[in-house]
């Protein structure tokens, strides 16, 4: 429809078919020999999902006014469609075994088939196997140690290709002169992929002290994703700019740690507080037989790669020119010069993270608030620079070290309107921004004031100026609720009931960037 003239009328039709189709089948065992219990099943599944969406729409507006229909388009009708189909067929089986309720063995076996990968090796084979073992049982009743388990595991799942990566595929355009449009894709299809796996491997223990008022809880882990279906950056020259393969390999290691306490309780008040925090670190073994570097994203002159030898998630883009001090280099009107090149920049894996919640309850009302953090760990900002150089960022505001408004005119001592001067060149109620750095060609240390829209303009697209520390802590929620008692219940026709009101996201309590929640950034192709 148009609104008071300001668009061109027009009507869109769309159909969204969505099916899913499931077989599933299983035989359970569950029996108990003495001291030990055991349980066990077998089972198949099979699913198949069929998916289409169309949609026309009316281009040049209508030929008859407020009448909506395809047919009345003054132009081609606009028509976007898409078919995806795919099967999954999987065979698998447990097992558990226990021993006097402190000794367990767990273990799975899975066959899985997908349609999408290669017909010729088009399924992967997967197991689990993890042990635990509560060794507290061994140990005599005492005022400190109150439980404590071991445990070790090994888990792997399967990863199939999207759908339609094995042959090229057409997207369907609108006609040109009545022929038939068809696009050719931009990414090269790979005959040969097939499933890939990831496995984790994991060790832990579980610990209660004082009669369970504190606890601990630690886990070592160990990923890898070997063969997992992978895009792939490719030389456009070859016609297209991507293709998909089965080569890459992952490998993730990390730590986490959770603490839980009860510093205080009785009859009517109870305290609890929970803490969490994590450590890991993703590193790319391999890429490629054809390549050691891919871009798994880009955006406005920066990109996100991941390097064969080096951690997960480098972002690259172009960088400051800098002397051996790290002074940025200027030239003869203070504009900061940048690399030719595209270099590594930071990456946006952080150091750890982690999280507190406090919990507090008297009688039949509860107080929660928890809180979460980062440190370290970088992103690429495209908020703060469009903000800067479209004049609405707070930088683009202020007053300069001569106290004069940076959005007033840069004046040089000879009374002349420039776009930049030097800083012993210019009158004292001069406006502009200050720039310092060292001259590009003698070295020394040099200052200019220069037009914000000038400034700000020329860092435009320099990646390295727009990489921030995701680093935060943030109170992310807070809530009150009240349980009803259980007399008033028994009037009810409920087991239970609580009334509870939530607040999210109410505080940022550190940050090192004005004007951004690192919190919150998100990929700009989602927004």
């Amino acid at each position: 429809t148009a609104w008071y003239g300001l668009t061109q009328p027009g009507y869109s039709e769309q159909t969204i078919t969505n099916e899913f189709n499931e077989l599933y089948t299983q035989l359970n065992y569950d029996n108990k020999f003495g001291a030990f219990d055991v349980v066990a099943n077998v089972g198949a599944q099979w699913n198949q999902r069929n998916y289409s969406y169309i949609n026309a729409a009316t281009t040049g507006g209508l030929q008859i006014p407020d009448y909506y229909s395809i047919r009345t388009s003054v132009g081609n009708i606009n028509y976007d469609r898409d078919h995806v189909r795919f099967k999954n067929y999987s065979m698998f089986a447990t097992a558990s075994v226990g021993y006097d309720n402190f000794i367990y063995l767990d273990g799975s076996y899975r066959k899985e088939w997908s349609s999408t990968a290669d017909l010729d090796d088009n399924s992967v084979d997967v197991y689990g196997l993890s042990a635990s073992l509560i060794f507290s049982k061994f140990i005599e009743n005492n005022d400190i140690l109150s439980f404590g388990k071991l445990r070790a595991g090994i888990a792997q799942a399967p990863s199939f290709p999207d759908n339609y990566t094995l042959n090229n595929t057409y997207s369907i355009q609108n006609s040109y002169q009545d022929k038939l449009s068809i696009s050719t894709p931009n990414t090269l299809a790979n005959l040969q992929l097939k499933g890939g796996i990831r496995e984790e491997k994991e060790l832990g223990t579980e610990l209660k002290f004082f009669g369970n008022k504190l606890g601990l809880d630690f886990t070592y882990f160990n990923r890898t994703d070997s063969e997992l279906p992978s895009s792939l950056t490719i030389n456009g020259a070859t016609g297209y700019t991507a293709t998909t393969g089965n080569e890459s390999i992952n490998e993730t290691n990390g730590w986490e740690l959770g603490l839980a306490a009860t510093p205080f309780s009785n009859d009517d008040f109870r305290w609890d507080v929970t803490f969490n925090i994590a450590r890991y670190r993703k590193k790319v073994i391999k890429i490629n037989d054809l390549t050691d570097q891919t871009t798994l994203a880009g955006v406005w002159n920066a990109s996100l790669r991941a390097d064969e030898g080096d951690d997960w998630g480098n972002i690259y883009g172009t960088k400051w020119q800098r002397d051996d001090n790290g002074n940025i280099l200027l030239d003869e009107s203070g504009t900061p010069q940048y690399t030719n090149t595209i270099e590594k920049v930071a990456n946006i894996q952080p150091d750890f993270t982690g999280g507190l919640n406090n919990m507090l309850t008297y009688k039949n009302f509860n107080l929660n608030f928890s809180m979460d953090f980062q440190k370290g760990g970088n992103f690429y900002s495209v908020t703060k620079m469009f903000n800067a150089s479209s004049g609405n960022g707070a930088q683009t505001v202020g007053t300069n070290d001569l106290g004069n408004p940076i959005r007033d005119l840069v004046i040089d001592n000879a009374g002349n309107e420039v776009t930049s001067a030097n800083v012993n060149n210019v009158q004292p109620s001069s406006g502009g921004i200050r720039v310092d750095g060292a001259d590009m060609t003698t070295g020394q240390e040099v200052s200019y004031y220069v037009k914000p829209r000038t400034y700000f303009n020329n860092l435009y697209g320099v990646a390295e100026e727009w990489v921030y520390d995701a680093s935060y802590i943030k109170l992310r929620q807070v809530s009150l609720g009240y349980t009803f008692p259980k007399p008033l219940m028994e009037k009810l026709p409920f087991d239970s009931m609580k009334l509870s009101v939530y607040a999210n996201n109410l505080w940022l309590i550190y940050s090192k960037v004005n004007g951004i929640d690192p919190s919150e950034i998100e990929d700009y192709f989602s927004s």
